[in-house]
């Protein structure tokens, strides 16, 4: 069931002990949405409990709060809630414990595909952050440096710094609520996740660049790290996350496929688009989901059965938008 920002505040108000989960494959929004969630209910005195099945990036290790995710242990929770996770799959080993929970809650701004009881979503907001500070009006808590630090950190993250098209006026609008009056420097929220790059992330995206495959005059970009690569590179499934600039970059290119073979024979994949396509179908012909500019779905075979389908949906994708 839809229920508003209001609601959702009031059922969270109601809570005594909460169980807080995130997506598999996580990201630095949906960290830093259970982190600031985290510090809400500390305020109202709500106990809180962060889960995610999913390693975390090494760009996530500066956040403050961040030894609480995966710190407790699963307990019989009056209500549980999911934040920045489209999908009831994305909640990985978790998915079974949320979804037979009688009072479970649902913050996402992704595409609709309802899983829990009572949820709220705002898919114009490209940042599950940008609500987290939405709901913190409605619950009354005061700021604080920390709590402005993470919601700054994950706007930043999934918009790019404010680069891809999913930015908007309301996206301005709210981060400049949470910069008004802090006592950081910007700064120290950007160069954690922009300047600072792990060497072997670095080689894994050089590997990807040296890999990848162009279609369709040049418009759509296949960027391929395989379960070899990564073994060569001592690398994990981890480090081949935002590698899609590097062909984002090139001039001709509008849609770019990431796909990592963490395991043999399972494929990590992610669209992303210029401009005004839309790949959130493309993502969901092999059930996964996400947004207009960024999608992502998990595929199973080999390389080269799934990538000639991969890039089927990316042309469908220039069609439709060729045809505006």
């Amino acid at each position: 069931m839809n229920i508003t920002l209001e609601q959702m505040a009031e059922k969270i108000l109601n809570a005594k002990n909460i169980g807080v989960f995130g997506h598999i494959k996580t990201d630095i929004d949906c960290i830093t949405s259970l982190l600031a969630f985290s510090l809400l209910c500390d305020s109202l005195n709500i106990k809180s409990h962060l889960f995610i099945d999913s390693n975390l990036p090494e760009n996530s290790k500066h956040l403050p709060f961040i030894e609480r995710i995966n710190s407790s242990e699963i307990q019989k929770f009056d209500t549980v809630i999911s934040l920045d996770t489209g999908a009831a799959e994305r909640l990985g080993k978790y998915k079974d414990l949320f979804c037979q929970h009688g009072n479970s809650l649902k913050i996402d701004h992704h595409e609709p595909n309802e899983y829990a009881k009572f949820e709220y979503l705002d898919s114009s907001l490209p940042a599950n952050c940008l609500i987290i500070k939405k709901l913190q009006a409605l619950l009354k808590v005061k700021d604080s440096d920390q709590l402005n630090y993470l919601l700054l950190s994950g706007v930043l993250a999934d918009t790019g710094c404010f680069k891809y098209n999913s930015t908007n006026s309301e996206t301005f609008k709210i981060t400049s609520e949470i910069i008004k009056n802090v006592g950081f420097d910007y700064s120290s929220a950007v160069v954690p996740l922009f300047q600072s790059v792990d060497k072997t992330k670095r080689l894994v995206q050089a590997r990807a660049m040296n890999n990848s495959r162009f279609y369709e005059n040049n418009k759509i970009a296949v960027m391929f790290v395989s379960n070899n690569d990564l073994k060569d590179l001592r690398a994990s499934l981890i480090h081949s996350s935002q590698m899609s600039y590097l062909a984002q970059e090139i001039n001709t290119v509008k849609i770019v496929i990431c796909v990592t073979e963490g395991e043999k024979g399972v494929f990590s994949v992610s669209y992303y688009s210029k401009g005004d396509i839309d790949i959130s179908e493309c993502a969901k012909a092999f059930g996964g989901g996400g947004h207009k500019g960024a999608a992502g779905c998990k595929v199973f075979g080999s390389a080269n059965v799934i990538i000639p389908k991969l890039v089927d949906e990316a042309r469908k994708a220039l069609e439709k938008y060729d045809e505006k």
